[in-house]
């Protein structure tokens, strides 16, 4: 939650991708008019745990993929990660302007799926941090936007471009600090012998 000794291109890039995503895609729906206004939005989304940043991440990009990486690659545990995040949102997408619309729930689905490979990636490229990747989600919440085809579109090109271009990193063994130390199983006390117990403790042979 506090790794922010990344270099500044990751900073960068965790701001600037959902800006460029969203802010090109669907302009007229940005929810600022301002500069302050926008910064004052991004700053309470950034640390409020009931909004989706700060309250979904520490659980999925800090416990539940750091978990699946100890024994599967990046891509796989990402993959069911994904799974995962998309329907815990799902029902999310049926109260989007109407319900049954094709153009939200596959939508939702897809475009969620895709922003989930865009945050592991992220995560795993900045040591494990979760503070990058709550900035990033905080700056795309900050951004109203209509669910659809287009939105759904550009995500996915992210996420495949990822794979696609960066695909050592994903088959690899997921970098140091963004996997669960192995559970060691308990100590199995030595069992006592005589020789191990103090003169007043050993049996009188009679």
């Amino acid at each position: 939650m506090i790794r922010w000794r990344v270099r500044w291109y990751w900073y960068a890039l965790a701001l600037g991708l959902p800006l460029a995503v969203h802010g090109g895609t669907d302009v007229p729906s940005l929810t600022f008019t301002s500069l302050t206004t926008f910064l004052a939005v991004f700053a309470v989304r950034l640390v409020n745990p009931a909004d989706g940043p700060l309250g979904e991440h520490p659980g999925w990009n800090g416990v539940a993929l750091p978990g699946m990486q100890a024994s599967h690659s990046p891509l796989v545990a990402t993959t069911v990660l994904a799974l995962l995040v998309a329907g815990w949102h799902l029902p999310t997408f049926f109260l989007e302007e109407g319900g049954l619309r094709p153009s939200v729930l596959v939508a939702g689905f897809v475009t969620t799926m895709a922003v989930t490979y865009w945050y592991a990636w992220l995560f795993n490229h900045t040591g494990g941090s979760i503070l990058l990747v709550v900035a990033a989600h905080s700056v795309e919440r900050s951004i109203q936007y209509e669910l659809g085809w287009l939105i759904m579109g550009v995500w996915l090109a992210v996420a495949v471009g990822l794979v696609v271009f960066d695909r050592k990193a994903w088959r690899g063994p997921a970098p140091a600090g963004t996997t669960m130390p192995p559970t060691l199983p308990p100590k199995v006390a030595a069992p006592t012998t005589s020789a191990s117990l103090s003169p007043e403790q050993r049996p009188v042979v009679q």
